[in-house]
């Protein structure tokens, strides 16, 4: 009996190993083909890093910062070939998504869900942003952004607001000017419509 039960578990022993060697042989694989695309000689191929991180996350899905890799990369490189890219854009998009539900406070996967939701409507991407802001909430660079989408909103008083926040810390002087520039932009809308007599 008791030579029975060490079988046992000299078996579930095995069997834990085995799996763990498998598990671990896919991460490494799954690292090898992140490291190749963002180091080595498919760098220079968007199409190239895409099936390679689309090949890692199939082996290892639980790496965000390959997720962030991936979807930094396709948004960044969407102009690449001189026209916005719409399979990258909507590469960027599934790596975004994928890697928030893996780490939903990367920074910069919030950022690049941010800056895509924002193509579609701007409050929504305020409303998300200040949840973020809501969490993290002493990053200057957390209220330099939300300043930036309160200023294209139209939302002087709040963009005010977030720039006091960081005042005398990095990211004031870019955030300011974005209030300037977005402030600068519709004073000449509203001149070129009186100037159209609308």
């Amino acid at each position: 009996m008791q030579r029975l039960g060490l079988a046992m578990v000299g078996l579930i022993l095995v069997a834990v190993g085995l799996v763990g060697t498998r598990h671990g042989v896919r991460a490494g694989q799954a690292q090898s083909l992140y490291f190749r695309s963002k180091y080595g000689d498919w760098k220079d191929s968007p199409a190239r890093i895409m099936a390679a991180a689309e090949q890692a996350h199939q082996l290892y899905p639980h790496n965000d910062e390959l997720c962030i890799w991936a979807a930094e990369t396709a948004y960044n490189r969407r102009f690449d070939g001189g026209v916005e890219s719409p399979v990258l854009l909507a590469a960027a998009a599934t790596w975004t998504r994928r890697g928030l539900e893996l780490n939903p406070y990367a920074r910069p996967l919030r950022v690049l869900d941010v800056r895509m939701t924002e193509r579609r409507s701007l409050p929504e991407a305020i409303r998300r942003w200040e949840e973020f802001v809501d969490w993290q909430y002493w990053e200057p660079g957390n209220h330099a952004l939300l300043v930036e989408l309160y200023a294209r909103a139209g939302r002087y008083r709040e963009a005010l607001a977030s720039l006091a926040v960081i005042k005398g810390r990095p990211y004031h002087a870019e955030a300011k000017r974005w209030i300037a520039h977005a402030w600068q932009a519709e004073i000449a809308d509203m001149r070129a419509r009186q100037s159209q007599g609308r």
